[in-house]
């Protein structure tokens, strides 16, 4: 009869498969799987936790998982989900708001970042506490412990074989040299002249990347998302989230379309997705690991280790951002897998590590800043940069996500407090971004590096206390690209004495089309309200690969004279940095080598 369908339990999801299956159990009939924290009931108590009006009331305290289709209702917004394709009734999201705020609880507790900042895990929108919520799963379904271990042991060992052939340096391939001042010797010389040692540069790019992983599995990006969460996230969704038309006219690639087709489509092809996920978190995990563990010296097997690991980064990271749109991961993202190109000679040739520096400065870091202070510029106008009126706006919407609310009221209440962060906030990110880029001929270059690193993490200490969002990825990027232990190198020449090769070459054409990216996606915005071929008054983020960057920004009274001045701004950089590509890239003067080699090639002589 109709009562007694109504008194069946709901077939099992497929995260009650899992954890069953994870923990030895069964679902079958309906039964719910007992968690990982309770011991499972038994006799009349197991009998009463199976009931329906038992786990609807709530007094099953962590005895049922969530349907992720439930949770994927319950953290979308109204307008966000599809309720065509997908049923999300009143009971369903209540028994995701219990799940959910579980996995959140488990955060919480588990990670000692969260314990140390309570406000950043105790978040109350439905988006973060989806995030945090994949955080705190992935505690129960990671040994985050034993790859930490791993991680630490493998960067001693990695040490320990270094030291063991000290005094063994590393033989760098054998490549063809560029034909001297042609245009391919030029662009690479303007991307790898300076100063750099390849095995100080080598190692912290180690010490970079397991920090990277330890950072990612402690969760000390709260409340932002993990990317090593991806899967977690991914699971207790259930479907992929719909993508409005407003974002597929921005530009939003629909990541789950590309890579998981089959999500929400049944609980076997969301299962098999998870389980993919999965294994390439695995992958990520072991390949950082064993690149960790090898030496410098193996270029071969080290740059191949650390390529699988970037692509498999580079995937949950794709997927994290599309699960939670945001702007903290995609630059990071871009650099490690940009560096994948200088891993096999950034051991032994002094120009590949250079061009690693550079990268992370000039195509990844200044650029990112740059985009993020004209997209100010672009929906606020110039004018509210300067009377800092956004920032008491964000001061006061953000007071609840902020580690000190009353420093964040006392600022919001004064406006000429306002008025300096604003400026504060437009030199970080215009002006020392910009001079990063045209002072890296210059002697002061380190120390304008450094300068610089120190007010980029300064910068993010306050926007994560104040505010809330945590840029700590941004933070160690910036420590990496000021390259903290230069004062140490031995060599002092400012220009490396390897020739310059293809590879050099590959390397720059790389570098230049990503920093070509940043300023196109700003072009593209500009025009494309200027033609009319998108909305004033909305935001045009495509988030992926190369975001616009347009947090905090209030979109005031946007109009067409605003996007002419942004415009404008955007070309005046845009001018600046071609200028000074422009004089890297003139034919430099002959070396005593070349004009020796010259001499005795017009009198058949060799060497």
């Amino acid at each position: 009869t109709t009562a007694e369908r109504k008194k069946e339990p709901p077939p099992p999801s497929p995260l009650e498969v899992a954890d069953a299956a994870r923990r030895g159990g069964s679902v079958e009939g309906g039964l719910r799987a007992p968690d990982l924290r309770a011991p499972a009931a038994t006799g009349r108590k197991a009998k009463n936790v199976t009931t329906n009006e038992a786990r609807r009331s709530g007094s099953v305290k962590g005895g049922e998982r969530e349907v992720g289709l439930t949770a994927y209702c319950y953290a979308c917004t109204h307008k966000a989900c599809d309720r065509k394709k997908y049923e999300c009734s009143d009971t369903r999201k209540a028994e995701a708001r219990k799940a959910v705020d579980r996995y959140q609880e488990d955060a919480q507790n588990t990670y000692a970042f969260c314990r140390l900042f309570p406000n950043a895990c105790h978040q109350t929108s439905s988006a973060h506490k989806l995030v945090i919520a994949g955080a705190g799963r992935m505690a129960s379904t990671v040994p985050r412990h034993a790859v930490i271990a791993m991680l630490l042991v493998a960067t001693v060992l990695s040490r320990f074989l270094r030291a063991r052939e000290k005094g063994v340096a590393p033989t760098p391939r054998p490549a063809r040299a560029l034909a001297s001042n042609g245009l391919a010797d030029r662009a690479a010389r303007a991307w790898s002249d300076g100063e750099a040692d390849p095995a100080a540069t080598a190692r912290d790019l180690k010490i970079f990347v397991v920090a990277l992983l330890i950072v990612e599995l402690c969760y000390c990006t709260a409340h932002d998302a993990s990317v090593l969460a991806a899967p977690d996230l991914v699971e207790i969704m259930g479907a992929p989230p719909r993508q409005s038309s407003h974002a597929a006219a921005a530009g939003v690639p629909d990541v789950f379309a590309i890579l998981m087709p089959g999500l929400g489509s049944s609980d076997a092809a969301t299962a098999s997705c998870v389980r993919r996920l999965c294994v390439v978190r695995g992958g990520l995990l072991a390949s950082w690991t064993l690149y960790a563990a090898v030496p410098s010296t193996r270029a071969t097997l080290s740059a191949a280790f650390y390529a699988i690991g970037a692509a498999a980064y580079a995937l949950l990271a794709a997927v994290s951002v599309s699960c939670h749109p945001g702007h903290s991961i995609q630059a990071p993202a871009l650099f490690v897998v940009g560096a994948a190109l200088a891993v096999p000679a950034v051991a032994s040739r002094p120009r590949a590590a250079v061009w690693l520096r550079r990268f992370a400065l000039e195509a990844v870091l200044a650029p990112a800043y740059l985009a993020a202070g004209l997209c100010k510029i672009r929906y606020d106008g110039l004018a509210d940069q300067f009377k800092g009126e956004w920032i008491s706006h964000y001061l006061a919407a953000k007071r609840h996500e902020s580690l000190a609310p009353s420093l964040n009221r006392r600022i919001a209440a004064a406006p000429a407090l306002c008025a300096l962060f604003s400026l504060g906030n437009l030199t970080v990110e215009v002006a020392l971004p910009l001079a990063s880029i045209l002072a890296a001929r210059s002697r002061l270059a380190p120390r304008l590096r450094r300068a610089a690193a120190v007010a980029w993490v300064g910068f993010h200490v306050s926007i994560f206390g104040l505010l809330g969002p945590n840029f700590i990825r941004f933070a160690m990027l910036a420590i990496f690209a000021a390259d903290p232990t230069a004062d140490s190198k031995p060599n002092g020449d400012a220009k490396p004495a390897d020739a310059r090769t293809h590879g050099d070459f590959a390397r720059a054409l790389a570098a230049t089309a990503l920093l070509s990216a940043w300023f196109a996606v700003q072009l593209r915005s500009d025009v494309a309200r200027l033609t009319k071929s998108f909305p004033l008054n909305q935001r045009m983020e495509p988030y992926l690969p190369v975001p616009e960057m347009s947090m905090y920004t209030r979109l005031t009274n946007p109009n067409e004279d605003q996007y002419m001045l942004s415009l404008c701004a955007v070309l005046a950089v845009v001018a600046a940095i071609a200028r000074e590509f422009s004089e890297r890239l003139r034919p430099g003067p002959k070396t005593r080598e070349e004009t020796d080699e010259e001499t005795r090639a017009s009198s058949g002589k060799t060497p």
